[in-house]
């Protein structure tokens, strides 16, 4: 999410909660496997398109979540 909010391109696991959260706003990639990894990097630096388009919706993924939300959520929860 911190990536997300401020814009940055994302790579994340596939095999995590990560990929689960990131799914369509982030390229995921199997942690274990170093060329899936790299690969990745490198689209991403070769690619202006692709590297706009995760950018905006990873800023769009960030909206979805806030501390506030989260809290409203905890109370709904517990009240």
């Amino acid at each position: 999410m911190e990536a997300f909010s401020h814009g940055v391109p994302v790579i994340a696991s596939s095999t995590t909660s990560c990929g689960e959260i990131a799914e369509g706003s982030a390229l995921l990639i199997n942690p274990e496997n170093y060329k899936e990894i790299g690969e990745a990097i490198l689209k991403i630096i070769n690619n202006d398109t692709l590297k706009e388009e995760l950018t905006a919706k990873g800023i769009d993924k960030a909206r979805e979540f806030s501390w506030q939300k989260t809290a409203k959520g905890f109370l709904n929860l517990v009240c």
